[in-house]
Order: C-alpha cells, then structure tokens, then sequence
C-alpha cells in the first residue's frame, strides 16, 4: 500500500474518531437516560448517562479491527511490530466484549424500594437503604455513608476494571461521569428516609416526574459548577480504598516492561528520523549475510562512507536484499536505509501506541501509589 493510501486511511480514521467524540456529547432524550429498571429482582428507577452514541463503540470496534488486522500483516515481516499490537490489542478486546456483555457497566444508578445498585468499570455495588446514613456530593462522586460495610462485586480483571475512589467500612463511592445532573441529593435523602416514597419507584409516575425533571434542564454543555454540592454531617469524603500489594508490584512490572519497549523503539525511531532529516551518512553498504530473526531475516553487512570510514554490522533496513548486494544508502549509528528514505507511518503510529501505554501505566502506578496512603481518619 502506498504512502499516500496509508495516509488517507489514517485521516479517514482520525475523522471517525472526531466524529465519535462529537456525537458522544449528543444529549440523550429523557425517555433513553430515565427508564424502568431492575436490580436483585426489584423493579425501579434507572438513571443512564445522559450524553452519548452508538457510534462511539461502532467506531472502537472498528479500531480494534484495524489493529488486529494491521498486526497480522506484519507477521514475516516486522515480528516484533506484530506481537506488539496483537498484545496491545487483548486488553481493548477484551474491554470491549466486558462492555457489549454488561460485566463493565456505563455507571448507571438504579434505585429500586430495596436499595441503591451500580455497575461502573466491572466494579457493581447495592446499598440497602436501612444502611444509608447521608450523602457527600464530590465533583466525581456520589459517596454514600453506610452503617455496615458495602463491599463492590468485581466483574473484570485486575488492572483493566475500574477503582471506585471510596469503599471503607463506612462509606462507598458511586461514580457520578456521565450521569444527569438530577437532584441526586433530595432524591436519596427523600428515599433513605421515607419507605413510603420509594414503594412508588419503578412505576410510571416516579419515572415520568424524573424525566421531566431532566427535561426541564437547559440545552448545553453538562458542567461540573451545574451539579448542587453537599455535605452530609459528620461526612467526610478523605477516604481511599486500599491497593493490593499485589496490583501496586504488577503495576511496576507492566512500566518497567513498556519503559524497555519504550527505550528500543524510540532509539531505533531516531536514528530512522535522522537518516531521513538528511543527517545521516551517506555511503555504499555490502550485504555479506542475513542476521536470523523471527519473521524475515535482516541483511547485514559492511558500510563504507563517502569519507573511507568502514562500519561492519551494519543492518540493512529496506527490503529486499540478498547476500552480496551493493547498495547506496545513508547510515546512522549501526542501520542504514536506501538514500530517499522516510519516515513510515507504521512506525509513527507504533512509538504513538507505545508512548499512550507507557504513560497510562504511570498515572495508574501513581494514583495506586497514593492509594495506598491514609488521606483521612
């Protein structure tokens, strides 16, 4: 495929992936963010998020394709490249199928007469209301006070399935992304405290009075300022859930694994830079054998500069090339390519994956090294 091919496949991707952003701010109708739900066999009131589109997921899935696909491409020919996008691509297969299935969960709320259920990230929780003692409003949680220990049900595998930023043996966290900006706090305190009231919940009254209520609520950007912050007496939200010896050491283990990748593919990346910035040197490079490797072997041989300078294994890394070649080439440290080389898009958009891995296992060790700090009483 050619270069400009290439680069018109990656800018109708880019466009998708814009116009999934785009649609994903698209405001749901009430009737699709407030309907009947069920929870442990209770019918009730269900909140959705109320922002979003199918095509954002259409539009994953069609990205996982493409990467299983461009990895299975290059088996033969960059192995390397290939296993690490075939490797790259498991965990996005697999968070993709946890959320076509319903293990993850979108964060909805449901509220039926028995209690206060949610399933965010894989991570699913039911309050009793008897347990409820008061409501803290953050700018990213709903933390709810409890009488008794509420411990979440996880669904998904370590380190891919979400964290809720509170679960002590009074209180947890209820991840309010996405969700309306209802009245979250009238309404849990009106439930907690009247069995009356939430008898009615999951009828048809209770779920046209919320829909109305989010109707009423004007078009625009849902903004953090709009959400009404509380406190509940006594409550504080300084509180941590712990993180498993075990999760912090596999976090060490995947960042010092991506921080090798990371070292290998951005030297061989620069020098490729430099050869093709016109800052490499130029020459004429014999091909004296193949040096093995998995997939297509690499040419190696002996460089000589224009100046007599001689560099023996020196790998050669356009092909094809057969033992005993001349080629005019231009080399860099110990690789050399053909005189008109450029920068491969593939490559780009590999040191781009490696670089977005790297740096999203760091802010995770990080905020799971701060987890595992007291930040209160």
């Amino acid at each position: 495929m050619s270069d400009r091919a290439l680069g018109l496949a990656g800018l109708a991707v880019f466009g998708l992936m814009v116009l999934s952003v785009v649609l994903g701010w698209r405001r749901r109708p009430p009737d699709e963010v407030v309907t009947h739900g069920t929870a442990r066999g209770r019918p009730g009131l269900a909140v959705h998020p109320w922002r979003g589109h199918w095509a954002s997921g259409a539009v994953g899935w069609l990205l996982l394709a493409l990467l299983v696909l461009w990895g299975l491409s290059l088996i033969g020919s960059n192995t390397y490249a290939a296993g690490l996008l075939l490797i790259g691509a498991l965990p996005m297969g697999y968070v993709g199928w946890c959320r076509g299935t319903g293990r993850a969960g979108d964060g909805t709320i449901t509220l039926t007469p028995a209690g206060i259920h949610q399933r965010y990230a894989g991570s699913e929780v039911f309050i009793n209301w008897q347990d409820v003692r008061g409501l803290v409003t953050t700018p990213t949680d709903f933390i709810v006070e409890t009488s008794h220990p509420v411990v979440p049900i996880q669904h998904m595998l370590p380190l891919v399935g979400g964290r809720r930023g509170v679960v002590t043996p009074d209180a947890v966290a209820l991840p309010r992304r996405g969700l309306p900006p209802l009245p979250f706090q009238e309404m849990v305190e009106l439930y907690a405290t009247s069995p009356a009231a939430r008898d009615g919940l999951g009828t048809d009254e209770a779920v046209q009075r919320t829909r109305d209520i989010l109707a009423a609520i004007p078009n625009g950007l849902a903004l953090p300022g709009r959400w009404r912050h509380g406190r509940a007496v006594g409550a504080s939200p300084d509180r941590h859930q712990p993180v498993s010896t075990i999760e912090l050491v596999l976090d060490v283990v995947l960042v010092l694994a991506l921080g090798w990748v990371l070292w290998v593919t951005a030297g061989a990346q620069a020098q490729e830079v430099a050869a093709a910035s016109g800052n490499g040197r130029p020459g004429v490079m014999v091909i004296d054998g193949m040096r093995p490797a998995r997939g297509a072997d690499i040419p190696v041989g002996t460089f000589t500069d224009r100046d007599g300078t001689v560099t023996s294994e020196v790998a050669w890394q356009d092909r094809p090339a057969t033992v005993g070649d001349r080629k005019e080439g231009v080399r860099v440290g110990d690789r050399a390519w053909a005189p008109e080389v450029r920068l491969g898009l593939w490559g780009v958009l590999v040191d781009v994956t490696v670089v977005g891995l790297f740096v999203w296992r760091v802010l995770a060790l990080i905020r799971h090294w701060r987890g595992r700090r007291p930040t209160g009483p």
